[in-house]
C-alpha cells in the first residue's frame, strides 16, 4: 500500500507543451519536510505534452494519459486518485515562483485547522514582465 502524502499536486495538462516542463519543475523545485506527489493528468494531447511527460523518472510523479475526455471529467478523474491530507493544484501552463510555496501553506494549514482553503496572489506573465491579477 502507498503511504499517505501531506500534499497531492494535482496537474491537468492539454495542448501546452510548451508550458509543461516549466510548471512540473516549479513543483519539483519545491523545499519541503513532508511527502508529496504530483498527479499528471494529461487529456489526450496532441502536441508532444506526452513526451514531455513520460521524460521525467521522478518517483513522486505519477502520470495518467488518458483519451479527450474534458475539463470536468479529467479534473474528476484527478482528484479521484490524489491520496494527499491537503491538494494543490498547478495547471500546466502555470507555474510556481516561491520553492517555498508548498511548505508556507501547509504549515499555515496545520496551525489552523478550521482553514478550508489556502490561496495565493496571482500574477500574469506578460513579454516577460510579472504583473498582479490579484490582491
Amino acid at each position: 500500500m502507498r503511504s499517505k502524502n501531506k500534499v497531492s499536486i494535482l496537474m491537468t495538462s492539454y495542448n501546452k507543451a510548451q508550458y509543461l516542463k516549466r510548471a512540473i519543475d516549479s513543483v519539483l523545485d519545491q523545499k519541503v519536510d513532508f511527502k508529496y506527489e504530483i498527479i499528471i493528468v494529461d487529456d489526450g494531447s496532441d502536441d508532444g505534452s506526452i513526451d514531455i511527460i513520460k521524460s521525467y523518472s521522478d518517483k513522486r510523479i505519477r502520470a495518467f494519459l488518458e483519451k479527450h475526455k474534458g475539463m470536468m471529467e479529467t479534473y474528476e478523474f484527478g482528484f479521484a486518485k490524489c491520496n494527499g491530507e491537503y491538494i494543490a493544484l498547478c495547471e500546466c501552463d502555470d507555474y510556481w515562483i516561491d520553492i517555498y510555496k508548498l511548505q508556507k501553506k501547509v504549515t499555515y494549514m496545520d496551525a489552523h485547522r478550521d482553514c478550508g482553503l489556502c490561496i495565493t496572489k496571482v500574477y500574469t506573465e506578460i513579454n516577460g514582465r510579472k504583473i498582479p491579477i490579484s490582491k
